[in-house]
């Protein structure tokens, strides 16, 4: 049994907040950028996201043990962005952000960046990447 997404609601906002600080604590710590990082976030505002009828919650599960979160909004029809993402750092340098991924490739992921990843449903990976939006 491996990586597969299971789909959170509200009542599981503290779990999600509490790995959401332990993934990006590292981070928090070098970069001390509390403004940003989302590892500084409070459980409100975690809580708060689970109140947008466009936006998917899931876990990241490894042999039913939760080690990530991925959130995915839906922008238009067939146009969905990957909002958050992260793996608990025990279980990061795996390929398990790939796997998850993968498992979402009926999406057509537009991350905040501006660029479009399209997944080869075939081959389960990033096949290209483009600027969406700006001519």
């Amino acid at each position: 049994m491996g990586i597969k997404l299971k789909k959170a609601n509200i009542q599981n906002s503290n779990e999600i907040h509490e790995m959401q600080i332990i993934a990006f604590e590292p981070l928090l710590e070098k970069y001390r950028d509390y403004e940003t990082n989302p590892g500084a976030e409070t459980f409100e505002r975690v809580k708060q996201r689970f109140n947008f009828d466009t936006v998917d919650h899931y876990f990241i599960s490894l042999h039913d043990k939760n080690i990530g979160y991925i959130r995915i909004q839906c922008l238009d029809d067939n146009v969905y962005k990957l909002s958050q993402m992260f793996i608990l750092p025990g279980y990061q340098g795996n390929g398990h952000a790939q796997t998850a991924i993968s498992k979402a490739s009926h999406y057509t992921l537009v991350p905040q960046n501006g660029y479009c990843i399209q997944l080869n449903k075939s081959q389960n990976y990033a096949t290209s990447m483009k600027k969406w939006g700006i001519n």
